[in-house]
């Protein structure tokens, strides 16, 4: 899957008003060679910047899921839940 920011980094900004608030959730592996760890702090800033409640949490894997991150996940969606 291609890092957030090849994909949002024009719009984003287009509807500031409607992302505005929003809760994001980036895991990413930190030997992760497709996907640099550049890119998902690019990305955290980038959300960051766009008034999101982004968190990034970062992990000893590739780019493969790691299971600490789906804990992390789980909590995280469980948080929004109860918010």
């Amino acid at each position: 899957m291609p890092a957030l920011s090849h994909l949002t980094r024009g719009s984003l900004f287009l509807r500031l008003r409607a992302v505005r608030g929003l809760r994001a959730f980036i895991g990413h592996g930190i030997a992760n060679a497709i996907v640099p760890l550049s890119s998902a702090r690019d990305d955290f800033r980038l959300l960051y910047t766009a008034g999101l409640d982004v968190r990034l949490h970062t992990y000893p894997a590739t780019h493969r899921l790691h299971p600490d991150m789906l804990r992390d996940i789980n909590r995280w969606i469980i948080e929004q839940c109860n918010q």
